[in-house]
């Protein structure tokens, strides 16, 4: 009989380490790398992405709010510059079945510039929308006074500049405007945001109430009623207070 081969016995390495591997193993590992450096890029990706999405979020929410600031502010522009509101056709009625005038401009060119403080002046125009005036207007409160010491008129015509409505009216004397009607507009003041009810000391003959605004002007007879001079007034207030008719809208903060 064949005697069998016997198999010899690796040799180990003279360092005592373990003998070579067949390659498997080291396979294995390759493979386990390729795994964790594939998750790793895919990580790195993802978060990537994450990224780029959120910058457009950022993006996209300061355009929306740089538009609505654009939006708002052009708002207030138009506000500003458009020009009076129209008299409601409530007012306008009102005021013809009373015997009130239209709202007029009385100057062509109304000019303006500030005398020195607390210097005296004469308007022309009785009562005045426009001229020189005070370098302080009237405030915003009180809405009411009830005397003519209270107040000046140059520093009226400087809060028409700034788009304020003065009501003045005839305390005393033939053409008186009557107590009920004073009490009623009193009202129709105290609940605007600068409009202001005074006496006035010279208005004309036929004038007991006279509405002024810059450059505009409505009055009415002392035979008024409360009811009709507060529609009136509350349709000559909604259209030039606080607009862009009087050439410094804005400048008061009640506007």
């Amino acid at each position: 009989m064949a005697k069998k081969k016997r198999k010899r016995p690796r040799a180990r390495p003279a360092d005592g380490s373990a003998a070579p591997s067949d390659g498997r193993a080291t396979d294995a590992g390759g493979a386990q790398g390729r795994r964790e450096r594939k998750d790793e890029a895919r990580r790195t990706r993802e978060l990537e992405r994450r990224r780029a999405r959120r910058a457009a979020v950022m993006r996209r929410s300061v355009r929306v709010a740089v538009a609505t600031v654009v939006v708002v502010a052009g708002f207030a522009l138009i506000a500003r510059l458009g020009g009076a509101n129209d008299i409601s056709a409530e007012a306008v009625e009102a005021a013809s079945n009373a015997g009130c005038t239209e709202a007029s401009q009385p100057v062509p060119s109304p000019s303006g510039g500030h005398l020195t403080s607390g210097q005296a002046f004469t308007y022309q125009q009785r009562p005045a929308t426009s001229g020189r005036h005070d370098p302080s207007p009237l405030p915003e409160l009180p809405h009411v006074y009830t005397d003519v010491a209270q107040y000046s008129e140059t520093q009226a015509v400087h809060a028409l500049e700034h788009a304020a409505v003065m009501l003045y009216y005839r305390a005393e004397g033939t053409g008186a405007l009557p107590q009920p009607v004073i009490e009623r507009l009193e009202r129709v003041a105290n609940g605007s945001r600068y409009s202001i009810l005074a006496p006035h000391p010279n208005l004309p003959d036929d004038t007991s109430l006279a509405m002024a605004a810059w450059n505009r002007l409505q009055t009415c007879p002392a035979s008024i009623s409360p009811d009709a001079a507060a529609t009136v007034a509350t349709g000559f207030i909604e259209a030039f207070e606080c607009t862009g008719n009087a050439p410094e809208n804005g400048a008061s903060s009640a506007c």
